[in-house]
């Protein structure tokens, strides 16, 4: 049978919205059958662990540097300035509340011999810095600070932190010498990196599924919801637990990010 566009929108939105809310026996509503009710093919029996999404249902995910447009001029001298970094400026990490990143690898426009440990100042903007003691025992962005710096090129640091950066943050990077800044979030579920982690995030996630020239492809921050290395039906089924509270997570639908960095 063939949905009209608006009647499949709205029916995406009704089951979303059960989903997210909590429905009662929600909680044992498995992906599969999520995916069945958006479809409406009940009546295909699937395998014990499905993934039914047509081929490749798989993309492997490789970390890859987002270059980044870095427009400050320097405040002083000629000194080695920021053309790009990776984790790019204004990610945020969407994945499973584990750990965030405890790495940050930066490239230059020329040799970083005159880089130096004391030319970084991390900061953070938190939500709720009262609640915020995680397994981290990080509770003041004060805490956090760049350990070391390791030459991975004649153009390229990677900055080694101290402990990992928070959830529901913004992490500020400073580079003294230029002033030139790079923002990174840490919030659970959101997909589309805007600072809020609800059912859209979901919709963008189940769409790129199964395409080959997935937005996946890069941003396993962003995509590999369980951190097993790859983009399957596993990271959608993830997702919804980590949206709706199920399976014993904590529920992140709903939950922002400070609107900018420090």
């Amino acid at each position: 049978m063939q949905l009209n566009k608006g009647f499949f929108a709205l029916l995406v939105v009704s089951v979303m919205t059960v989903w997210l809310v909590g429905a009662p026996g929600a909680s044992a509503f498995s992906f599969s059958q999520l995916w069945n009710t958006i479809v409406g093919e009940p009546e295909v029996k699937m395998a014990p662990v499905p993934v039914p999404f047509t081929a490749p249902a798989v993309t492997s995910l490789g970390v890859t540097s987002t270059p980044t447009s870095f427009n400050n001029l320097p405040t002083f001298g000629d000194v080695p300035m920021i053309v790009a970094s990776n984790p790019a400026d204004g990610a945020i990490d969407a994945r499973a509340p584990e750990f965030g990143w405890n790495q940050v690898e930066i490239t230059f426009d020329r040799d970083t011999t005159e880089v130096f440990l004391n030319d970084f100042e991390i900061t953070n903007t938190l939500m709720n810095p009262t609640v915020l003691k995680d397994a981290q025992g990080l509770s003041s962005g004060s805490m956090l600070a760049v350990k070391s710096l390791t030459s991975t090129s004649s153009n390229r640091l990677i900055l080694n932190l101290n402990q990992p950066i928070p959830v529901l943050a913004r992490t500020l990077i400073l580079y003294r010498p230029t002033g030139q800044k790079i923002c990174l979030g840490y919030l659970p579920g959101d997909v589309d990196e805007n600072g809020v982690a609800n059912a859209n995030d979901a919709f963008l996630l189940l769409g790129e599924l199964g395409k080959i020239d997935s937005l996946a492809e890069g941003r396993p921050h962003s995509f590999d919801i369980d951190r097993s290395g790859a983009f399957d039906g596993a990271d959608a089924s993830r997702l919804m637990g980590l949206l709706s509270g199920r399976d014993g997570n904590e529920r992140w639908n709903g939950k922002v990010l400070p609107n900018e960095c420090p």
